[in-house]
């Protein structure tokens, strides 16, 4: 589940999401949000979601002029490490 996405929950990008994934059950549910299982429909490859509520970020970071929770920011930074 190396696979990262960064989705907001409006409108457009809201439809582009549910075009390529389906959200499964929940996986697990913490103080910040809930995990749900998921599949990416174009090769049915097994995803994690996390969906996170705006109002619980408390860390924010830019990236190509974007405004974005650190939380993200970070994953973008390794996600290009290997599972050994």
């Amino acid at each position: 589940m190396s696979t990262m996405k960064t989705i907001t929950t409006g409108g457009r990008e809201r439809e582009a999401f549910e075009k390529c994934y389906r959200v499964g059950p929940v996986l697990g549910k913490g103080g910040f949000g809930t995990v749900y299982a998921g599949t990416r429909l174009r090769d049915s490859l097994a995803v994690a979601i996390k969906h996170i509520s705006k109002d619980k970020v408390t860390s924010w970071d830019a990236c190509s002029g974007h405004r974005l929770p650190l939380e993200i920011s970070l994953l973008r930074k390794v996600d290009h490490i290997s599972e050994q």
